[in-house]
C-alpha cells in the first residue's frame, strides 16, 4: 500500500501474465507505460476502478499489451464504475466491444455527466464493412433472386436480414465472397457481421432488394357506345413490350391504345401480351357494343293556339329528356304542353337513354297557328233525320260509328282534322236505315277530329277526340 510509483513495472515484459486484480493501488500516482509492450499480459483489471488513486498517471499504460478484447472489455467497465475523472490513458492497440457504452462514459465530458478521460490508440472491435450483393425483381411463381456479400473474412459469421426480422442461419466468413442463396419474399435485405471473438456486430454497406413483377388485369370499360371509343389499358403499367389483338383484326403495340368509333363488329375479347423483365405475362379483357338505338318522335301538329301540343317518344328507354322553344325541358316520355301561342311552335328534341348508357335522339317540327271556325271543322251538328254514336269515346285504337236513319239511306263518312282538312272518307252503298263502321285511329296523332255522316236526306258531325 505504501508503493507510489508503478512506472514502466512491466514494460516489454515478454512473459509476464499474472492476475493482479488484488492488488492495492490507492496510494500509486504514477502507472505510465507500466505494461507497455508487454505482449504476454492478459488479464483483467476491472477491479482497479474503485481503487486508482485520484491522480494516477496513466499515459501509454496499456499501449501494445496483450490484453484481449474480453479482458479490455472487462477492465473499460471497471474504471467506469470508479469515480476518477480527467484521466489521459493510453492503450495503443487494444479493441473494445462489449464495453461501447462503458467507454463512451469515460471520455464523455464531465459537465454532460461523463468523465472526462482522454483514451488513445484503442479501437472498437468490429468487422470489416463489405457491400451487400444481388436482389432485384423475379417473375411471380419463380424461385427468387440471390443475394450475397462481395467478401468476408474468417473469424465473422454474416447473418441476412429481411427488415428487422433474420432470415435463415449465419454464413461464417472465409476470406471471400459468400452467397446466402436465392430468396423470394419481397424486402429490403441487410447483412449484420458478427465477430466470433467478442461478439460485436457492424452492418455491412448497403441494401438489396426483392420484388414480384407481377401478373396483371387487363382494363377497358366493359359497355361501350357505337360510335364513342375506349381505352385499354393494365392494372399494373410495366414499361415491357406491349402486344394487344382484338376483334374486326385490331392491333397495337402501344401501351395504352384507344380503339376509335366502336361498333358491334369490335365488340369482343381484347388480349395483351406483356414482356418485362424476361417475364411474360397476358391478360384479357371483354368490351359490349349494345345494338345502336333509333329514336323517333312524334306529335299532333298543326296545332290551334289555346291547345295542347302532344309530344309523343316512340322509342324505349330508362330515361328521356325532351328540349324545345323558350327553353322548354321535359323528362317525360310523352309531354304534354298546354294553352300554348305561336311561339311556342318550332323543333322539338328528344335525347332517349339506355339501360347501357348510349342514348339516341331525334326531333319533330311543330307548327301552332290561329285556327277560325271553319278550321275546327265546326261545331257538332244535329240532324232530326238521323242519330250519330261514336264509341269509345276519346278512343286509342278502333272508334265503332253506329248510325241509325229514319228511311232507308247509302251512308259516307268523313274524317277531318282540327284544321277542318279531311283526312279520309268512307262509302256504304247498302241502303238502309241502320249502318255500323270501324276505323282504325291508331294511325292517327292524337288530338280532336271530326266524324261526318252524309245521306241523300241530311248529315250530321260528331267529335272524336284520339288518345295515346
Amino acid at each position: 500500500a505504501a508503493v507510489t510509483n508503478m512506472n514502466g513495472m512491466f514494460a516489454e515484459a515478454a512473459t509476464f501474465n499474472q492476475p493482479i486484480s488484488s492488488w492495492n493501488t490507492a496510494a500509486v500516482t504514477n502507472m505510465s507505460i507500466m505494461f507497455f509492450s508487454a505482449t504476454a499480459f492478459n488479464q483483467s483489471l476491472a477491479a482497479w476502478g474503485t481503487k486508482l488513486n485520484p491522480y494516477v498517471d496513466l499515459n501509454n499504460f496499456l499501449d501494445n499489451c496483450g490484453m484481449s478484447v474480453a479482458n479490455y472489455d472487462a477492465t473499460l467497465t471497471g474504471f467506469n464504475a470508479g469515480t476518477l475523472t480527467g484521466r489521459n490513458m493510453g492503450a495503443v492497440g487494444l479493441r473494445y466491444c462489449a464495453s461501447v457504452a462503458d467507454r463512451n462514459n469515460l471520455v464523455l465530458a464531465t459537465a454532460s455527466g461523463g468523465k472526462g478521460w482522454t483514451i488513445t490508440g484503442d479501437a472498437l472491435f468490429m468487422a470489416t464493412a463489405f457491400s451487400v450483393t444481388g436482389g432485384g425483381s423475379y417473375c411471380q411463381g419463380g424461385i427468387g433472386v440471390t443475394i450475397g456479400l462481395s467478401d468476408s473474412e474468417t473469424g465473422v459469421t454474416y447473418q441476412l436480414k429481411n427488415g428487422p426480422n433474420t432470415v435463415g442461419n449465419p454464413v461464417s466468413g472465409r476470406g471471400s465472397s459468400i452467397s446466402f442463396g436465392f430468396h423470394s419474399a419481397v424486402g429490403t435485405y441487410t447483412v449484420v457481421a458478427t465477430k466470433t471473438t467478442g461478439g460485436c456486430t457492424a452492418t455491412m454497406s448497403g441494401s438489396v432488394s426483392v420484388s414480384i413483377t407481377n401478373l396483371f388485369s387487363a382494363l377497358a370499360s366493359s359497355v361501350v357506345c357505337s360510335g364513342s371509343s375506349v381505352q385499354l389499358s393494365t392494372t399494373s403499367l410495366l414499361p415491357g413490350a406491349h402486344k394487344w389483338q382484338g376483334p374486326a383484326g385490331f392491333t397495337s403495340n402501344l401501351l395504352q391504345p384507344v380503339v376509335k368509333n366502336m361498333s358491334q363488329a369490335k365488340a369482343g375479347v381484347y388480349t395483351v401480351n406483356v414482356t418485362y423483365n424476361n417475364c411474360k405475362s397476358s391478360a384479357i379483357v371483354s368490351v359490349s357494343v349494345p345494338a345502336p338505338q333509333t329514336a323517333s318522335v312524334s306529335s299532333n301538329s298543326p296545332v290551334c293556339v289555346g291547345s295542347s301540343i302532344r309530344l309523343t317518344a316512340n322509342t324505349v328507354g330508362d330515361s328521356y329528356q325532351w328540349k324545345g322553344p323558350k327553353s322548354y325541358n321535359s323528362n317525360l316520355k310523352n309531354p304534354s304542353i298546354a294553352a300554348i301561342n305561336p311561339v311556342q311552335g318550332g323543333v322539338y328534341s328528344l335525347t332517349a337513354t339506355g339501360s347501357s348508357g348510349c342514348y339516341s335522339t331525334a326531333t319533330v317540327s311543330v307548327r301552332v297557328q290561329v285556327c277560325t271556325a271553319t278550321r275546327i271543322a265546326g261545331e257538332e251538328s244535329e240532324d232530326m233525320e238521323m242519330e250519330v254514336s261514336t264509341y269509345p269515346n276519346p278512343t286509342s285504337k278502333l272508334l265503332t260509328i253506329e248510325v241509325k236513319l229514319k228511311e232507308p239511306s247509302s251512308l259516307k263518312l268523313q274524317l277531318y282534322n282540327a284544321m277542318g282538312q279531311a283526312l279520309s272518307n268512307w262509302e256504304i252503298i247498302e241502303e238502309s236505315t241502320s249502318h255500323r263502321k270501324e276505323i282504325d285511329m291508331s294511325v292517327y296523332k292524337d288530338g280532336l277530329y271530326l266524324i261526318q255522316a252524309q245521306s241523300k236526306d241530311g248529315k250530321q258531325s260528331k267529335r272524336v277526340v284520339k288518345v295515346e
